[in-house]
């Protein structure tokens, strides 16, 4: 029998059912296909899928939990290819004229985007030079 050491059980102990719920969230984002009159299709009650949507949807009270969760081996991958999916959308997103501001404020913010390119313009490098004068006459050098 396992012994709770405290704290709260588990969400996930299998790698399967994490991977279910998350599809079971993007699913929810896509929303569902309709047919107008003319019977063109038409989504309705679509969502943009977020970080703190699937933390939600995935049964966490915050971001952090997902993130833990990153950190655990068998997790790795999952998290991180749906992290990567939320911000592939957003990406997307810098695309479409309506939600350019949003996209690039949530990918700044979130995804660090912009980050390397404000770190390589503040490295300063230092060097040191000693200048060795050799000289062949006698006078004193300076």
């Amino acid at each position: 029998m396992a012994v709770n050491r405290g704290g709260r059980p588990a969400l996930y102990s299998e790698p399967s059912k994490m991977q279910q719920a998350v599809e079971a969230y993007f699913e929810f984002c896509a929303g569902k296909t309709v047919f107008d009159k003319n019977g063109r299709p038409i989504t309705v009650d679509a969502h943009p899928p977020t970080i703190t949507g699937l933390a939600l949807a995935l049964g966490f009270s915050s971001r952090k939990g997902l993130f833990d969760y990153q950190r655990k081996p068998m997790f790795r991958d999952i998290v991180d290819t749906a992290k990567l999916r939320v911000e592939q959308y957003a990406e997307e997103s810098l695309f479409d004229s309506e939600r350019v501001n949003g996209a690039k404020t949530y990918l700044l913010s979130c995804f660090h985007w912009g980050g390397e390119a404000k770190k390589e313009k503040s490295k300063v490098t230092a060097t040191q030079v000693r200048i060795i004068y050799k000289s062949t006459d006698t006078e004193a050098l300076p």
